[in-house]
């Protein structure tokens, strides 16, 4: 039994290639000025906006994780600086 690769599918990296996403609306669209040629909307294309778009909200989650763990970290060094040693 063939094993098979860990790697995308060409035709799923080509869709994913043009694709460029709003940063305030989260909505993912296929930038034309980048791309000379129409890709018609295809299994692939539609696979390659769920990918990104599961991406970005990741991406977007662990940043807001990563501001609130800071913010507890700059409240606990303002009460250590009031604590006695």
């Amino acid at each position: 039994m063939k094993k098979s690769k860990p790697c995308l599918p060409r035709k799923l990296k080509k869709a994913a290639n043009g694709l460029r996403i709003y940063k305030d609306t989260g909505e993912v669209c296929y930038d034309w000025h980048f791309r000379v040629r129409h890709y018609p909307r295809t299994k692939w294309v539609v696979r390659a906006e769920r990918l990104f778009k599961r991406a970005w909200r990741e991406l977007k989650a662990k940043d807001a994780r990563i501001k609130e763990l800071e913010e507890q970290l700059q409240a606990i060094k303002k009460i250590s600086e009031y604590l006695p040693n």
